[in-house]
């Protein structure tokens, strides 16, 4: 190892290791391993730590609407219908009929920056639909007044690696899922997305070109709750993904809150819940009753995830970025934080304090993902 880092690729670079015996604490090699240097993504190991010692592996999030107002003798609530979101990052949107949450080697996170995603086969609206299935199991058959999505469960905030915003409402990782799929040269090409919903509209103009030449595909979303994708792909087009046939890119969804409500709007008309609130608008949330102050009488349906255990192993297996802030602020909320700065002050208290990291051993300003700026010695890796 020592022969590799010491030849001249290798010239200006920074080396830093600590090799320790699990069991006896007994160190078996070190190389200045009090360094501080970049963490990258190793700095999710401390975020998704800090949630599982706050929270615990079994903790399930459970993401309930209630209604204000009253319901008639035709089923008719004459008010309003407000999810109250948990910071559940899937939202039953990568859930498996085992209760597992599904990943794939190729993110669809990583689509754009990769030029390559496999999607998984699940549902990104399951938990949305579900919900819309049992307001209309419990009666409820039209709703005059507004669906409101409840979205202060702390204040969102954005990271600097990739720009990524965190919000306490998530569905499908916030993306709308784009798949391109030649045809034959001089034809469009199939265009198709997901979730298909009015909160964000698609349109597109892809040429499919003889095979062989280039495949160009762009996507633009600089109009609110719309994107375009143009461009051209070969007839030949292959995936650089294993057993996918067709291009795979994502737009960003920018207002979560406002999304996530057109989509259960729509759920809702699909389960036969007549709602007369327009899925188009923002999020309305200066209709809103003060927070907390839902009562058990006004609990109307309840989506509930699975063990955060599953969510730790997804956020690790390919480096969920979104997931990995998500589970600083959840851990920061056990803590009282309802903010990204107070969240990474009561991570720090936890890691000092109950792990008994040497806090000079560590340096996270920003975020909970690692890129950037966090940074940390291999002796506080370990």
């Amino acid at each position: 190892v020592t022969e590799i880092m010491s030849s001249p690729s290798y010239a200006n670079a920074t080396w830093s290791l600590l090799v320790v015996d699990l069991e006896s604490g007994e160190t078996v090699y070190e190389l200045a391993p009090d360094t501080m240097l970049f963490t990258g993504s190793v700095r999710k190991t401390f975020s998704v730590g800090f949630a599982l010692n706050e929270l615990g592996a079994d903790h399930r999030f459970e993401t309930p609407i209630y209604r204000r107002g009253t319901v008639n003798g035709e089923g008719v609530l004459d008010g309003d219908l407000v999810l109250v979101a948990s910071g559940d990052l899937a939202l039953g949107g990568r859930q498996l009929p085992d209760g597992t949450l599904a990943f794939t080697p190729f993110d669809h996170n990583e689509a754009n920056s990769l030029g390559v995603a496999t999607l998984t086969e699940a549902d990104p609206l399951t938990g949305i639909r579900a919900l819309a299935a049992e307001v209309a199991a419990s009666g409820i058959t039209g709703v005059t007044g507004e669906v409101i999505v409840d979205d202060r469960l702390f204040e969102s905030f954005r990271v600097p690696n990739g720009n990524v915003l965190i919000s306490p409402i998530i569905i499908n990782d916030n993306r709308v899922d784009v798949t391109v799929t030649p045809t034959t040269p001089g034809e469009l090409a199939l265009v198709d997305w997901r979730p298909e919903s009015v909160a964000f509209r698609v349109e597109a103009e892809v040429m499919t070109v003889a095979a062989g030449e280039e495949t160009d595909v762009a996507l633009s979303n600089d109009m609110p709750g719309a994107g375009t994708v143009s461009g051209t792909i070969a007839a030949d087009y292959e995936s650089p993904a294993p057993g996918v046939d067709a291009l795979v890119r994502t737009f960003s969804v920018e207002d979560p809150s406002s999304y996530a409500r057109a989509v259960l709007i729509e759920a809702l008309v699909e389960a036969e819940v007549a709602v007369t609130a327009d899925p188009t608008a923002a999020n309305p949330t200066s209709l809103l009753p003060a927070q907390g102050s839902y009562s058990d009488d006004a609990w109307v349906a309840e989506w509930v995830s699975p063990p955060y255990a599953e969510y730790a192993k997804l956020i690790l297996k390919i480096s969920h970025n979104l997931g990995a802030n998500m589970s600083l602020m959840l851990g920061g909320l056990a803590q009282g934080a309802t903010d990204r700065d107070a969240a990474l002050a009561a991570e720090r208290v936890v890691l000092t304090g109950e792990f008994g990291i040497d806090g000079e051993g560590f340096d996270f300003p920003t975020n909970g993902s690692g890129s950037p700026d966090s940074e940390a010695t291999a002796r506080t890796i370990v």
